[in-house]
């Protein structure tokens, strides 16, 4: 349908541009009373095919053609008698040596094609390279399948390889985290061990710091109390010393008035003894 569409909007532009080219009045473009360019509807006449056989021979076979274009759109096409030869052949070719498409276009891209000769060994060997050219094609499709599937057997391997590469690769990253892990936990526990030992030697070197300075402060305490309760005790021994040394002289007062008066006792009790005796003395006197 595309190509319909084609051919009929290229017939369209084709042919308004003829319309322009008959109004400029080229009627002056004739030799020896033949026309110097052709139209397509003019070839298709002289050819006995449709217009759009011949626009369909000049699109497929243009390399070989190269027919000129011309007019407002560029797409006028304008055949010499050498293009309607050329047409003619390829004609002959498809019509009266039924080749195909293809093989017209293998041949008239050979040497042989600019001849424009008709064809007896030239359609064998155009035969002979179609069914070579079939056969390296099949044998290239074949080819290419067994490389495909080459390919592909050959993709999935290194994929397999790739995925069972990425697993190992996966679990070696795996253990290397665990392991990583499991050696950042036992630093921490050996930090944090440290760091006890550390602090507990810290609190323990403050506690004996403070314990020593308590213990001096308790001791400045200690012996100042001490000292207070020695003094007050030395206080205390002199208040009593002299205490008892009034008492001392108190009493070696009283000894002394007691002895002076035993003494003067004694002294009237022998002044007495010293005096005579009377009659009744001398008989009831204690005997000595």
């Amino acid at each position: 349908m595309y190509s319909d569409n084609y051919d009929n909007n290229e017939a369209f532009v084709e042919n308004q541009d003829n319309l322009d080219s008959n109004n400029s009045h080229d009627n002056d473009r004739v030799i020896r009373g033949e026309p110097l360019y052709y139209t397509t509807g003019q070839v298709a006449e002289r050819l006995g095919e449709s217009d759009s056989t011949i626009r369909f021979w000049c699109n497929e076979f243009d390399e070989f053609l190269k027919i000129e274009k011309t007019g407002p759109s560029g797409k006028r096409r304008q055949f010499t008698s050498t293009d309607i030869k050329k047409l003619e052949y390829i004609k002959y070719l498809l019509k009266e040596e039924n080749l195909s498409i293809k093989q017209v276009k293998e041949f008239l891209s050979s040497p042989e094609a600019e001849k424009m000769q008709p064809i007896t060994k030239e359609k064998q060997k155009i035969l002979i390279e179609a069914l070579a050219n079939a056969i390296a094609s099949q044998i290239e499709e074949s080819i290419e399948k067994r490389m495909d599937k080459l390919i592909n057997d050959k993709l999935n391997y290194i994929e397999n390889i790739l995925i069972e590469s990425a697993k190992v690769y996966a679990k070696n990253q795996e253990n290397f985290i665990k392991s990583l892990l499991e050696s950042q936990n036992k630093f921490k526990e050996d930090l944090l061990k440290e760091t006890a030992k550390t602090t507990a030697k810290t609190i323990a070197k403050q506690l004996l710091y403070e314990q020593e300075k308590m213990t001096e402060e308790l001791t400045k305490v200690v012996r100042a109390e001490s000292q207070k309760y020695i003094d007050e005790l030395a206080e205390t021994k002199k208040a009593f010393q002299e205490h008892l040394s009034e008492r001392e002289k108190a009493l070696l007062e009283r000894d002394k008035e007691i002895i002076e008066e035993i003494r003067k006792r004694m002294e009237e009790r022998k002044i007495a003894e010293e005096k005579p005796r009377g009659f009744f003395s001398r008989i009831f006197g204690r005997q000595k």
